[in-house]
């Protein structure tokens, strides 16, 4: 209906002229807004990285098992951190009551599903700790071969490294921290990620100083620091194809510029 110089609109009656127009250029300006809004974000938005978690298949990983640093195969195609189906790892009880002896390395079978990125892999058990079993044969005796004796100080993020490989996208930055924090917190081996000039990353797994997994009162001190820029001094070594940096907790510092 018409009131003076004003359309007024009542749902029942035919829609005024003057507002038809208007929608017929406002509608298709808004949905071609929507549309350029939405391929601007996907376009702008920072890659998650190639990391893969194969849920389709379980396989079989035989090689040598330890338990420290973190729970962990060695194959002879390198080593391959445990972790458990949620944010958790197989606890130390648990594998002594598949009969293996927790301060021994020993011959064992693992199933799960692979996880891998950048050519670092880790095992997510299929089950819980019965996908681990005792395997015939002598186990290699791996140790972490230290690298000079002077500490290195590195910039990057902290992340759990399932999460950061491939289980979750993204699996790093302040939108995973909430995660991240649980993961490591329930045993999740924490990884240092430093990152060159070319995008390329580098991944520390994180012990004390004594190459030990680090203990939850260690990882309680840097807690507030996970998934945030940060520089971490500590001691490089290797094990099996990994790289180790055994660190003092209290020597994770604040990384004000971006990484």
């Amino acid at each position: 209906m018409t009131t003076g110089k004003n359309d007024f609109y009542v749902g029942y009656l035919p829609m005024p002229k003057s507002h038809l127009r208007f929608l017929q250029i406002a509608l298709p300006l808004t949905l071609l807004l929507a549309i350029g809004s939405g391929a601007a974000v996907a376009t702008n938005r920072r890659a998650w990285g190639p990391g893969t978690w194969d849920l389709a298949r379980a396989v079989d990983f035989e090689g040598t098992l330890l338990l420290e640093p973190y729970p962990i195969l060695v194959t002879d195609d390198g080593a391959l951190p445990i972790v458990g189906v949620a944010k958790v790892v197989p606890s130390r009880d648990a594998i002594a009551a598949r009969g293996f002896d927790p301060d021994r390395p020993a011959r064992a079978i693992v199933n799960g599903n692979l996880i891998t990125r950048d050519g670092r892999r880790m095992i997510s058990l299929a089950l819980d700790e019965t996908s681990i079993a005792p395997a015939t044969g002598e186990p290699d005796e791996p140790t972490i071969d230290w690298i000079g004796t002077d500490v290195v100080t590195l910039a990057g993020e902290i992340v759990d490294s399932k999460c950061f490989l491939g289980a979750m996208k993204p699996g790093d930055g302040r939108t995973h921290k909430a995660c991240a924090t649980l993961c490591i917190s329930g045993g999740v081996p924490p990884v240092l990620v430093t990152t060159d000039d070319t995008g390329a990353h580098t991944y520390f797994l994180l012990t004390d100083d004594r190459g030990r997994g680090l203990r939850p009162e260690a990882i309680e001190a840097f807690k507030p620091l996970i998934a945030e820029p940060v520089r971490v001094t500590g001691e490089f070594g290797r094990l099996a194809g990994w790289n180790i940096l055994a660190i003092d907790p209290a020597r994770i510092d604040d990384q004000i510029d971006p990484i």
